[in-house]
């Protein structure tokens, strides 16, 4: 495990490095983020303050909430993208776990999850946002706050097709697509600061 965390890390620096080098990175640039902010709002939507960012650990949660945040979940990777698998996998509730999301009218709006794992990494996982409140760059923005809050190796496995928007933010894939829960997913990791 301690070999592969090395590998992924050598193999992240290097590529992140080529990347920004074209002028292509992750970073904070404006220009980047307010790209990200622009798309088709829903009729409808109700898109919240990006201010309005929460970045809790399970016993800073209390029940309604965390019931909120595994509905959400549920509703799009359960039901949605039709992956009958058990949602409640026992990591939520580790104390080196983070729940961050941001809230709308009628409760959480985008999610992710953040877990520490051995080596130092960081793993970004349940990536969710509301149906009706997609393509208003929310995810992003809770992103930003992960790389703004988070040492060291970030890493994820994201779906194909969101692999060219991860890249955007400044991941780079560190193997080859493999398929889970019937859905293709390719492994990223993005170095923070401190990498």
């Amino acid at each position: 495990m301690h070999e592969q965390h090395h590998r992924i890390a050598g193999i992240a620096k290097r590529l992140v490095a080529e990347v920004n080098s074209r002028g292509q990175g992750g970073d904070r640039h404006p220009a980047i983020f307010e790209r990200r902010l622009r798309g088709s709002k829903p009729v409808g939507a109700s898109v919240p303050a990006v201010t309005d960012i929460h970045d809790r650990r399970f016993d800073e949660l209390d029940a309604a909430t965390f019931h909120d945040l595994v509905r959400l979940r549920v509703d799009v990777f359960v039901t949605e993208q039709e992956c009958p698998y058990p949602e409640l996998d026992g990591r939520d509730v580790e104390a080196c776990t983070r729940h961050v999301w941001i809230n709308g009218e009628n409760g959480p709006t985008s999610y992710l999850r953040v877990v520490a794992e051995e080596g130092g990494s960081h793993r970004i996982g349940r990536v969710a946002t509301r149906s009706d409140a997609r393509r208003n760059g929310l995810a992003g923005v809770l992103l930003d706050h992960v790389h703004a809050t988070t040492p060291g190796l970030l890493v994820l496995d994201a779906q194909t097709y969101l692999v060219p928007w991860y890249t955007a933010l400044g991941y780079v894939p560190t193997g080859t697509e493999f398929v889970e829960d019937g859905i293709p997913h390719v492994p990223m990791a993005r170095p923070t600061a401190d990498t």
